[in-house]
C-alpha cells in the first residue's frame, strides 16, 4: 500500500477484511521504500494513493509496470478529476477507488486478482502454444495441416526448404500441387476414407517440387477433431526419404545389373566348374542354366586357346586381369569374335575363390572398325582432293593475277596500241579471277546452306539462244565450232523452273567442253522426252574412261588427262553442276568415250509445260539523252568514285561525290539529284540508313545500290531499304549506263 496517512491506510485495511479476503500488507510513503518492498515483499496487488508529499500514485504505476508489470495496480484516493482517472488506466492502472465509496475496494481487488490469474493462465498457454509452434516451426519433418476440404492453412519452413513453394504460394491450395501422377486415384480414395473416419494414414508420395524435380515422401496424415471430437482439420507430417529411395534403387539396380546387362557374365570357381551365367550369356550361347551350373565347357577356340595358355596370359591366382579379343563357340559350335575382360575375385582374406569373366560381341564392332578403316582412307582421298584444289586454287588465282599485275605495271610505258591490248588481258583476267571467286562462293552455299529455288516460265529454247550467245562472242580455240539445236515443234514450249539455275547449269558445261575440246565442235540444245525436258552438251573432246565418269562430278576431282595436259580448272564445276540439277529436281548424267567426246545431259520434270506462241518483242526505247544528268556518287574508297567518274566522262557532265552516308543525306537535302549511286558499307553512316532517309523525305529520288554483297540475304535487304536496282561489283560500263537509262 502506497500512503502517507496512517488513518487512511486503516481505512483501507478494514474495508479489506470487511470484504473476506485475508492478507499481508506492507505501507510505503517513499520512492526508494516502494521499489525495495517490489523487490522483497513480493505484493500480489498494489493499492496506492494518487499524491503524496514524497511521491505519487503515477510514479509508483511507472516504477510498477518497470519492475514487476504482471502485478495488478488499483488506485485508491481521496480526489481525482475524469480526466487524471483516464490518463491512469491508460498508464496501466487496474482500476480506480474514490476514499468516499470505499465500500467497492474489496470487489475491486477480487476482480484484479481473478484478472491477474487469467493472465497469469493465458501467458502459460501462450508459453504453451509458443512452445508447440517453435517444435512445430523447426521440425526436421514437412508439416502440413489443411481443412477438411483439403485446403492447405498452415505449411512449416521445413515444407517450402523442400519442395521450393512459400507459405503464400500453397496457403488455400490442395496439396495435390506436388501430385506427380503416380499414384492411383484407388490410393486416394482409401487415404481419404481412413482420414474422414477417425484413423490415422501411413504410405508414401512420389511428389514433385516446384522446380520439377521429383522427391520421395513417407508420410503419416491423421485428423485434428475439436472438444466434441468434431474433425476440424488433417494433419500431414511427411519426411523426405528420396536418398533412400535412391539407395535402395541403387541396390536394386546393382542386384539385376547381372541379369539386364547386355555383355556375357560368367563366374567359375578354381576348377573351372560354372557358377554363374546371367541370362544374356544364355542367349548369346544357346544353352540353359541347367546345362552349365557345375559344369565344365569349352567354349574358347582351340587355336586360341592353346595360344593364350602358351603365352600364360589368362588369369589365375595372383594375376588380376586380362582383357583381349578371342575367338568364342556357340553350343551349336558357330564361332563369332569376343571382347573378354577376365579377373580375380578374392575374399576379405585376399584369396582368389573365383573367377568372373564378362565378354562381349563384337562381330558389329569389328564391322563398323572395317567401315572406319573405309571411310578413313575416302576421307585420306577426300584430303588428297583439298589438297589439289588448293593448289589449283592457287594456280588459278595466280595466273589471272600475274597478268593483271604484270600488265597493269607496263601500261604507264606502253603506246596507245600496247595499251588496248593490256587492258584487254587484264580486263579478261579480272574476268576469270571473278568468275573463280563466284564459283567457290557457290559452292560454299551450296553445301553450307538450303538454295532457294526461284520457280518462273522458262523457255528451253530461250535459255540454249542465251548460253549460245554469251559463248559466241567469247574467245575460243580456233578450229572448233559452236553450234545450238532447237526442235522446231518445241520451240515454243514452256516450262515451271528457275532460269538463272538452268543458264548456270548450261554455262558450266558449255565452259567445261570449251576447256576439254581442241578441235571439231560443240553443241548446245534440248528436246522432250516423254514428260521431261532433256537438255545437252555435246562435244567432240578428250572424253572421260568408264573408270572417271563417276568421279568428275565429285567435289575438287581433276581428270588425271587434265592434269597430265596442265589444263586449268579447280575440279568444282561440274561438282557445282550436279547440284544446282538436284536443286530444281532434275537429274545429271554423261556419256562419254576417251578421244571421240561426251555428252553430258540433264533432265527436268515438265508435267506443267504449255505450247504457248513466242512472245512479241518490245520495241526498245530511244536512248536518253543523259549530258546534263545531275549524279551524286557515293562511296567511301576514293578510287571506287574515281573509277565510275572515268566510266562517266564524257557521258555526264555534273557528278558530285561524297564519302559516307551521312554527307550523302546533308548533300541531297540541299540539292536535286536526277539518280544516286549508294555504297552499302560506309563508316559514319551506311548506305541502307542513309537510302532509307532519303526515301522517307523523297520517295521518287532514284537511288541504285553499288555494292560487293550478292548473297540473297544482303540484295534482299538492300531492296527493303529503298534502293530502285543494285549494281554488283566490279561494274562495267554497259551495264551503269543501263541503269542510268532505266532510272534517270
Amino acid at each position: 500500500m502506497v500512503e502517507d496517512l496512517p488513518a487512511d491506510a486503516e481505512l483501507i485495511k478494514r474495508q479489506i477484511r470487511k470484504s473476506g479476503i485475508q492478507f499481508t500488507d506492507l505501507v510505503v510513503d517513499r520512492r526508494e521504500n516502494y521499489v525495495t518492498a517490489l523487490q522483497d515483499f513480493n505484493p500480489d496487488i498494489i493499492l496506492s494513493d494518487y499524491s503524496l508529499p514524497l511521491f505519487s500514485g503515477m510514479e509508483a504505476l511507472i516504477i510498477k509496470e518497470n519492475l514487476a508489470p504482471s502485478v495488478p495496480f488499483i488506485l485508491v484516493t481521496g480526489s481525482i478529476n475524469e480526466e487524471t482517472a483516464v490518463e491512469v488506466m491508460k498508464a496501466g492502472a487496474d482500476d480506480y477507488i474514490i476514499k468516499d465509496h470505499i465500500t467497492r475496494l474489496g470487489t475491486a481487488i477480487g476482480q484484479a486478482i481473478e484478472k491477474k490469474a487469467i493472465l497469469k493462465s493465458k501467458k502459460a498457454a501462450e508459453d504453451q502454444l509458443r512452445i508447440l509452434s517453435r517444435a512445430i516451426e523447426q521440425n526436421p519433418a514437412s508439416i502440413v495441416i489443411t481443412n477438411t476440404k483439403g485446403d492447405i492453412e498452415y505449411v512449416n519452413p521445413k515444407f517450402s526448404e523442400l519442395t521450393g513453394y512459400s507459405f503464400d504460394e500453397v496457403f488455400g491450395q490442395n496439396p495435390r500441387v506436388l501430385k506427380s501422377g503416380t499414384k492411383s486415384s484407388e490410393e486416394y480414395r482409401q487415404l481419404w476414407e481412413t482420414i474422414t473416419n477417425g484413423g490415422e494414414w501411413h504410405g508414401e508420395f512420389e511428389n514433385i517440387k516446384k522446380n520439377r524435380e521429383i522427391y520421395y515422401e513417407s508420410a503419416v496424415i491423421s485428423p485434428i477433431a475439436d472438444e466434441n471430437g468434431k474433425i476440424t482439420h488433417y494433419l500431414a507430417v511427411k519426411e523426405d526419404i528420396t536418398e533412400i529411395k535412391k539407395a535402395d534403387r541403387k541396390i536394386r539396380l546393382l542386384a539385376h545389373s547381372m541379369e539386364s546387362i547386355s555383355e556375357c557374365v560368367t563366374i567359375t570357381d578354381m576348377n573351372d566348374e560354372i557358377l554363374y551365367v546371367n541370362e544374356s550369356f544364355l542367349r548369346t550361347y544357346g544353352f540353359v542354366e541347367d546345362e552349365l551350373i557345375g559344369q565344365k565347357i569349352d567354349i574358347i577356340r582351340p587355336d586360341d586357346l592353346q595360344n593364350l595358355l602358351a603365352r600364360n596370359i589368362l588369369p589365375k591366382v595372383g594375376d588380376e586381369s586380362w582383357r583381349g579379343e578371342i575367338m568364342n563357340k556357340r553350343k551349336d559350335g558357330s564361332l563369332f569374335p569376343i571382347m573378354l575382360s577376365s579377373t580375380t575375385i578374392k575374399d576379405e582374406n585376399g584369396k582368389v575363390i573365383a573367377l568372373i569373366g564378362v565378354g562381349t560381341d563384337i562381330t558389329l564392332a569389328i564391322r563398323n572398325r572395317e567401315e572406319l578403316m573405309e571411310a578413313k582412307a575416302r576421307s585420306e582421298e577426300t584430303s588428297r582432293l583439298r589438297s589439289a584444289l588448293l593448289n589449283n586454287l592457287s594456280h588459278e588465282v595466280r595466273t589471272p593475277m600475274n597478268a593483271i599485275m604484270g600488265f597493269s605495271s607496263l601500261m604507264a610505258d606502253a603506246d596507245s596500241k600496247e595499251k588496248d591490248s593490256f587492258a584487254s588481258i587484264i580486263l579478261k583476267s579480272s574476268g576469270q579471277l571473278l568468275a573463280l571467286i563466284d564459283e567457290v562462293i557457290l559452292l560454299s552455299r551450296l553445301q553450307s546452306e538450303k538454295m532457294t529455288v526461284s520457280y518462273t516460265g522458262v523457255s528451253p529454247a530461250e535459255a540454249v539462244r542465251y548460253i549460245f550467245s554469251v559463248f559466241s562472242i567469247m574467245d575460243r580455240k580456233k578450229g572448233v565450232e559452236l553450234k545450238m539445236n532447237i526442235p522446231e515443234k518445241h520451240k515454243n514450249l514452256i516450262v515451271v523452273s528457275d532460269t538463272n539455275k538452268i543458264r548456270q547449269i548450261l554455262t558450266n558445261l558449255t565452259s567445261n567442253a570449251i576447256k576439254y575440246t581442241m578441235e571439231g565442235s560443240i553443241e548446245l540444245g534440248y528436246d522432250q522426252i516423254g514428260d521431261e525436258v532433256e537438255f545437252y552438251v555435246k562435244d567432240t573432246g578428250l572424253g572421260i574412261s568408264s573408270e572417271e565418269q563417276q568421279k568428275v562430278f565429285e567435289t575438287f576431282y581433276r581428270s588425271e588427262q587434265a592434269i597430265s595436259m596442265a589444263i586449268g580448272g579447280t575440279g568444282l564445276g561440274l561438282s557445282i553442276t550436279k547440284e544446282l540439277v538436284g536443286l530444281i529436281g532434275g537429274n545429271l548424267s554423261l556419256t562419254s568415250e576417251p578421244n571421240k567426246g561426251s555428252r553430258f545431259y540433264f533432265s527436268i520434270p515438265c508435267k506443267y509445260f504449255r505450247q504457248e506462241n513466242a512472245p512479241v518483242p518490245v520495241q526498245a526505247a530511244a536512248p536518253k539523252d543523259i549530258k546534263d544528268f545531275k549524279i551524286l556518287i557515293v562511296d567511301d574508297e576514293e578510287v571506287n568514285i574515281q573509277y565510275l567518274c572515268a566510266l562517266l566522262k564524257n557521258n555526264v557532265l555534273n557528278i558530285e561525290q561524297a564519302f559516307n552516308g551521312k554527307d550523302a543525306v546533308e548533300l541531297a537535302l540541299k540539292n536535286s539529284y536526277n539518280l544516286i549511286l549508294m555504297d552499302i558499307k560506309m563508316p559514319v553512316m551506311g548506305g541502307i540508313e542513309a537510302t532509307r532517309i532519303l526515301k522517307e523525305k523523297y520517295p521518287d529520288l532514284r537511288i541504285i545500290a553499288q555494292t560487293a554483297f550478292t548473297l540473297p540475304e544482303e540484295t534482299a535487304a538492300i531492296l527493303d531499304a529503298g534502293c530502285d536496282d543494285i549494281l554488283c561489283k566490279p561494274i562495267r560500263k554497259d551495264q551503269l549506263m543501263e541503269m542510268i537509262q532505266k532510272y534517270g
